[in-house]
């Protein structure tokens, strides 16, 4: 990580149980249209993750401005208070349960693959089959591979479907 990067985060690696990691301005499927992302991964080590935790984590981030994302992974459930200063912060900031990113679940031989669509696809293909938005079959942000890319509501998903019986089958999702 250049100096330059490590000037976003203050003195988060003393704080007790919580550990930074990087900032990774390659990440999530908008990547390809936005290149000047950053994103900051914490771990937030063994310990319930409480209020205070995530004020320091947000205190100590300097250059807020410059952040896009922060992604927080916990090993343990985040108190209600907590959730609550997460939802106020001044960026997008997802968690994820370490659990969960144990299996690349976009690697898996039964999950088709997903394509981020660029705004002017987006349009093309409205305009192709003379849709509304909110015609398109739906994507819940909530949804593992919508959480894995951090696709956000109104962003169109091309769902590429192969095997052996129909070989390909393409579908589109709006994230919801």
């Amino acid at each position: 990580m250049s100096k330059k990067d490590s000037s976003i985060l203050g003195d988060v690696t003393h704080h007790i149980g919580v550990v930074w990691i990087a900032l990774y301005p390659e990440y999530c499927a908008i990547r390809s249209y936005h290149h000047n992302l950053k994103v900051l991964v914490i771990f937030c080590g063994p310990n319930s993750v409480k209020m205070n935790v995530i004020r320091s984590i947000l205190s100590q981030i300097m250059n807020k401005e410059s952040l896009s994302r922060l992604i927080l992974i916990i090993e343990n459930p985040m108190t209600n208070p907590a959730m609550k200063v997460v939802e106020d912060s001044p960026f997008k900031t997802e968690i994820f349960q370490i659990t969960d990113l144990l299996v690349n679940i976009t690697k898996h031989v039964l999950k088709p693959k997903h394509e981020l669509l660029t705004n002017t696809e987006k349009e093309q293909l409205l305009k192709k089959y003379n849709l509304e938005e909110k015609q398109l079959p739906r994507m819940s942000q909530k949804d593992a591979i919508a959480r894995y890319y951090g696709l956000e509501k109104g962003q169109v998903v091309k769902v590429t479907y192969s095997n052996e019986i129909i070989e390909t089958h393409v579908t589109y999702r709006c994230v919801w």
